[in-house]
């Protein structure tokens, strides 16, 4: 049995939070029909063994299953217009350095917040954590989490000669 097979199996039994329903079936029969479709996808999509999936997504669950296994959570990976994937952080650090916003369209150091907000009295405060998730690049770094992150449009540094 791998990994996946047995964390189904660990969720399908846990009685405190996928108790038996009247008329049969469990509290989480579609959900966990979702979560090995969506760990599998993951797996396929990222090129990584499926131990290695449920390894990294186990490891940065803090709290019970149902609430973290959640389509807000693990965005579908097709859906996605662009992701990157690296090793490490510091592989992450050392490919992008600059990031534009896709709001203002103007260009900075911090990948996930324009620093207009910061730098020119709230001129823009698009974040990519808000509401709107336009435009934006999103990464998986191995070593943090398998869960895309999103982040605004990496760009290239600008040379002078």
């Amino acid at each position: 049995m791998n990994k996946l097979d047995e964390l189904i199996s660990k969720f399908e039994n846990d009685k405190s939070w996928n108790p038996q329903q009247r008329g049969g079936g469990r509290r989480f029969d579609k959900e966990l029909i979702w979560i090995r479709g969506m760990i599998e996808s993951y797996s396929e999509k990222l090129n990584i063994p499926l131990d290695e999936v449920v390894d990294s997504f186990e490891k940065n669950r803090g709290y019970s299953w149902p609430n973290y296994y959640q389509k807000a959570h693990f965005p579908d990976l097709d859906k996605l217009e662009s992701v990157s994937i690296y090793e490490t952080l510091d592989d992450f650090k050392q490919t992008n350095k600059r990031f534009k916003c896709p709001s203002c369209g103007n260009v900075y150091t911090h990948p996930t917040q324009c620093e207009h907000r910061i730098k020119e009295d709230g001129i823009c405060d698009w974040t990519a954590g808000g509401l709107f998730q336009i435009g934006l690049h999103h990464v998986v770094i191995k070593d943090v989490t398998l869960v895309p992150i999103g982040i605004f449009q990496p760009v290239e540094e600008i040379v002078n000669e």
